[in-house]
C-alpha cells in the first residue's frame, strides 16, 4: 500500500521535537547524486584500512569492528579450486544480474529501481492487527508500557524506533530497557520482576524475547501482558504462548516478507499502529527509515525484496537525517562529507559505534544516543560511544595479539581451538570478536571463554567455518556445557570452569573426526562472479556497478576474476609488511593490486602466471579519486580450469 492512499488525519508534527520538525513524505525530499564515494576507512579485503593509509598502525583507526564481518565474507585460503559461470552478457553489470538469476529484462529493472510502494501492506504480518489493537487499547488506557529490546546495532534501533512513536502516541512509556551483555540475551526474571512491581501493564519485546517463555508465562500469570516482536527462531520451533507473537518465521504467516531483520518488523507494525490511531499521517514513518536502514545492513539479512527497498530508501533518508545523535554519529565517523552513504559504510562505520558501548557495560549509551533531540547532548553522547568504539578497538587488539601468541606456544595446533582468557581485560563482549580473528586466521573452529569466579561460570562465544556446524557440535558435548545456543557458523556457550579440559578435549575429538573427513572428501572450491575483461576494470565500471548498491547478505559486492594474469612486481606495504602491492599484467594492460593481510604461505613467483579475485574499490585521497582492485584471494594459474570458466 502506498502511503499516498493513506486516510489518517493529518497533525501538525511536534516542533519542539527536531527529529520530526517539518517531517514531510520522501518523495519531497530533493534526490541525491550519485557521486564518486570517498573511502575513508571502509574494509578492503581483510583489512581494517584503506590503501591510501598503510603507513598507519592498525591501533590507530577508530573506525571498523572487521572481525564478525570479515569472518562471514572471508574467502576460504584452503580452496583446491577455482570456479565462475559462463558470462552471459557482454554488458558487466547485466552479466552479474543474469549471474544472479535476475533473467528478464522486468526482473532486473524491478531489482536495480527500488519501489516503496512495493512494500507489502502490514495489515498481512501474522498478529500484527492484534498487536496494534493491544498496543492501542493500552495507550487508551494510560497504563504504562514498556520496551525491552536486544542490545545490538537491531534491537537498539527497533527500540528506539518504537519508543519515539509510542511517545508521539501519547503512550504512558514507563521505561525502554537495553540489558547488558553480562545479563545474557533476551528477558530475565529481574526485568519481569520489575515490571510487575511497578504495574507495569504492556511489555514490548524487540529482537529477542521469542527464547523467554518461562519469563513471558511468569509475566502473564501477573497481568502483565507481552507483545514479541522478534526475528529470531524459537528453541525447538516452539513459540511462545503467553504473548502475542509478531515473527514473519510463525507457521501460517501470510506476509510475503520473511526476512525483515527486527527494526524493519516494528517499522511494519509502527505503520500498522499509526494508521489505526488515525493522528498522524502514515508517510511520516518514511523519516525512520534511517534507523531500519542501519538495522537491515548491520544485521545480515537479506537485502533483497522488501529489505532492499527499506535498506535503499533509509540510506536515503540516512544522508538528510533529522535525529540529532545520528548526525553527530555520521560526523564521528568522518562520514559528514559524502552526498552519498552506500551499504558498507554503515556496516563497517556507523554499526560498530553502536555495538561498542555494549560491548564494554555501557547499553543505554547507543538507546539514549538515538532518542536524544537536543544536538549538544547528542554530541556529547556521540563523542563517549567514539571513545568506547576505541577502548573496544584497542581492547580487542591486544586480546588477539595474546590469544596468538598462546596459540603459538602450543607443541601442535588441535582441529579446533578453545581458549580461556588469560587476563580480565578480555570483556565478555569481545570473546566473539576475537573468535572471528582466530577464525579468520587458524580456518578451524574457535571457541574463547572467560570465566567468572563469582558466579563459578564460564560463558563465551564460538565461531567456525563450513563444514562445521556449532550447533552440532555442541549436542555432541552437551554433556560438558550448561546451555548453549545460536547458529551452525557463531554461538554462544556455557559451562562449569572444571569442565573446560574435559569439554576441550571432547570438542577436539568431534573436530577430529570431521577434518579426516572432510580431508578425504571435500573439494573445496573458490566461486567468482564472472572472468572480466582487461578494458572493465575501469572507474566507468564500478559507478555502473553501484546499481547494484545496497550491497551485503545476499546481494553482495561482486568478486570478480582475472585469468590469468602475469606477477610483475611485488611490495610489502604496512608497519608489520602485512600487506602487498602487487603489479600485473592482464591482457597485455599493466595494472596495481592491493592484497590485504594475503595469508602468510603465499609465496608469489615473479614472471608466473596467475589468478586473482578481486573487488573495485574506490579510494579518494589527499584530493585524489582512483580506482583500487582489492585483491581478495590468488593462485597459481591452472590448466585445468579450461572447462570452469566462461570459456
Amino acid at each position: 500500500m502506498s502511503t499516498s492512499d493513506s486516510k489518517s488525519i493529518v497533525h501538525p508534527a511536534d516542533s519542539s521535537d527536531p527529529v520530526v520538525e517539518g517531517a514531510a513524505p520522501l518523495e519531497t525530499l530533493a534526490p541525491l547524486k550519485v557521486a564518486d564515494l570517498v573511502e575513508t576507512a571502509a574494509p578492503l579485503g581483510n583489512s581494517h584500512e584503506t590503501a591510501a593509509s598503510l603507513a598507519a598502525p592498525l591501533a590507530t583507526s577508530a573506525t571498523l569492528e572487521a572481525a564478525d564481518l570479515v569472518a562471514a565474507s572471508q574467502v576460504d585460503r584452503q580452496a583446491r579450486r577455482w570456479s565462475w559461470p559462463k558470462r552471459q552478457s557482454s554488458d558487466l553489470l547485466k552479466a552479474i544480474l543474469l549471474g544472479r538469476g535476475y533473467l528478464t529484462d522486468e526482473a532486473q529493472a524491478e531489482f536495480l529501481h527500488p519501489e516503496y510502494e512495493r512494500l507489502s501492506d502490514p495489515s498481512l504480518i501474522l498478529n500484527a492487527e492484534a498487536a496494534a489493537g493491544l498496543i492501542l487499547s493500552v495507550i487508551q488506557s494510560g497504563q504504562p508500557i514498556a520496551i525491552f529490546g536486544d542490545y545490538d546495532h537491531d534491537g537498539t534501533p527497533a527500540a528506539a524506533l518504537l519508543g519515539h512513536w509510542l511517545k508521539r502516541l501519547g503512550a504512558n512509556l514507563f521505561d525502554i530497557i537495553i540489558p547488558e551483555r553480562h545479563e545474557g540475551y533476551g528477558l530475565n526474571q529481574l526485568v519481569i520482576d520489575r515490571l510487575i512491581a511497578h504495574s507495569v501493564k504492556l511489555l514490548i519485546t524487540v529482537d529477542c524475547g521469542i527464547t523467554s517463555r518461562s519469563e513471558l508465562a511468569e509475566a502473564a500469570a501477573h497481568g502483565l501482558q507481552s507483545i514479541v516482536i522478534d526475528h529470531h527462531l524459537p528453541v525447538e520451533s516452539s513459540f511462545p504462548d503467553a504473548a502475542i507473537v509478531v515473527n514473519l518465521k510463525q507457521a501460517g504467516e501470510t506476509s510475503p516478507d520473511r526476512d525483515l531483520a527486527a527494526a524493519g518488523l516494528a517499522w511494519q507494525l509502527t505503520r500498522l499502529i499509526v494508521r489505526r490511531s488515525g493522528q498522524f499521517d502514515e508517510s511520516q514513518l518514511k523519516w525512520d527509515l534511517d534507523l531500519v536502514a542501519i538495522a537491515t545492513i548491520c544485521d545480515l539479512v537479506p537485502l533483497t525484496g522488501a529489505n532492499r527497498i527499506l535498506a535503499h530508501y533509509g540510506l536515503l533518508v540516512l544522508t538528510k537525517t533529522r535525529r540529532p545523535g545520528l548526525r553527530a554519529l555520521i560526523n564521528r565517523a568522518g562520514l559528514t562529507a559524502l552526498p552519498e552513504l552506500e551499504s558498507a559504510k554503515v556496516a563497517w562505520q556507523l554499526g560498530p559505534r553502536l555495538n561498542a558501548p555494549s560491548r564494554l557495560g555501557a547499553a543505554q549509551l547507543p538507546l539514549q544516543l538515538l532518542m536524544s533531540t537536543d544536538i549538544h547532548e547528542a554530541e556529547a553522547l556521540a563523542e563517549q560511544i567514539e571513545q568506547h568504539n576505541l577502548e573496544r578497538q584497542a581492547k580487542t587488539q591486544a586480546a588477539i595479539r595474546q590469544a596468538e601468541a598462546l596459540i603459538a606456544s602450543w607443541s601442535d595446533l588441535p582441529s579446533a581451538i578453545v581458549i580461556s582468557a588469560p587476563s580480565p581485560d578480555w570483556p565478555e563482549g569481545i570473546l566473539g570478536l576475537i573468535a572471528s580473528r582466530l577464525l579468520e586466521k587458524y580456518r578451524r573452529p574457535v571457541m574463547v571463554l572467560s570465566v567468572n569466579a563469582e558466579l563459578k561460570l564460564a560463558r563465551g562465544s564460538a565461531r567456525a567455518p563450513e563444514p562445521y556446524n556449532l550447533v552440532t557440535l555442541f549436542e555432541a558435548t552437551s554433556q560438558h556445557l550448561i546451555k548453549f545456543g545460536g547458529h551452525a557458523r557463531a554461538a554462544g556457550l556455557s559451562l562449569e570452569p572444571g569442565q573446560l579440559e574435559s569439554f576441550t578435549q571432547a570438542i577436539i575429538i568431534a573436530c577430529d573426526q570431521i577434518k579426516e573427513q572432510v580431508d578425504t572428501e571435500k573439494t573445496e572450491i573458490i566461486r567468482g562472479e564472472l572472468l572480466v575483461q582487461a578494458n572493465e576494470l575501469t572507474l566507468e565500471s564500478y559507478q555502473r556497478l553501484r546499481a547494484l548498491e545496497p550491497t551485503g547478505m545476499a546481494n553482495p559486492e561482486p568478486e570478480l576474476v582475472l585469468s590469468p594474469a602475469q606477477l610483475l612486481t611485488v611490495e610489502r606495504l604496512g608497519p608489520l609488511k602485512e600487506h602487498a602491492r602487487l603489479a600485473i599484467e592482464y591482457q597485455g594492460q599493466r595494472f596495481s593490486l592491493i592484497y590485504f593481510n594475503p595469508p602468510h604461505e603465499e609465496q608469489w613467483q615473479i614472471g608466473q602466471m596467475y589468478d586473482w579475485l578481486i573487488k573495485l574499490k574506490l579510494n579518494h585521497f589527499r584530493g585524489e579519486t582512483r580506482l583500487d582492485l582489492v585483491v581478495r584471494a590468488s593462485q597459481l594459474s591452472q590448466t585445468d580450469l579450461t572447462g570452469m570458466t566462461d570459456g
